[in-house]
């Protein structure tokens, strides 16, 4: 089953977006090793953190050394008596 022609129109309109929002690989890598949390590293470089998350697991996949943020809540603290 083939798309409507507008489909293709619209998906390469979204590509071509999102091309010219995104950081060149150099930056982007050195941008996200240096931050300290994914919140920062997303400020940095205008982007979502869910588009930080992806394109860095996309250049880790790749071969490339990209820094990898924790998830998840951090831990209690258990004060000792």
């Amino acid at each position: 089953m083939s798309q409507p022609f507008h489909y293709d129109l619209a998906l390469e309109a979204r590509r071509k977006a999102r091309e010219e929002n995104m950081p060149d690989t150099a930056t982007f890598v050195k941008t996200v090793n240096e931050s300290a949390s994914l919140v920062e590293a997303a400020e940095k470089l205008g982007l979502k953190m869910t588009s930080v998350r992806s394109q860095a697991s996309r250049l880790r996949k790749g071969g490339a050394l990209v820094k990898k943020f924790k998830t998840g809540r951090p831990k209690k603290q258990l004060q000792s008596a």
